[in-house]
């Protein structure tokens, strides 16, 4: 069975790698995480900075505008991105307790 994991994402920090990293080991994997990320350039400095792309190969990473987010539509097009029969939604400041 596949599980993805949907995060809007928006000026993305040292946090948000927790959260990444407390999926990466979760007791049942994780398919694919797809970020639906606002405004790019903050995730690029970011990814740079900590070589993200290279070491999360599950990472899915769709940018969009300031302009064209939208709380329900931005959700809606990571859910089309997914093709596991359960997808998670998730929030960038939520960070799994455990496993």
């Amino acid at each position: 069975m596949k599980i993805d994991v949907i995060i809007p994402v928006y000026k993305p920090d040292k946090s948000f790698l927790k959260l990444i990293e407390a999926l990466e080991k979760q007791t049942l994997s994780v398919h694919k995480i797809i970020l639906m990320n606002t405004e790019e350039k903050y995730f690029d400095q970011l990814a740079y900075e900590n070589r993200f792309l290279e070491k999360y190969r599950n990472v899915e990473v769709s940018h969009l505008s300031k302009k064209e987010f939208d709380h329900g539509m931005t959700r809606r097009i990571g859910v089309g991105k997914s093709e596991a029969e359960i997808f998670i939604m998730m929030t960038q400041d939520a960070i799994p307790a455990d496993e």
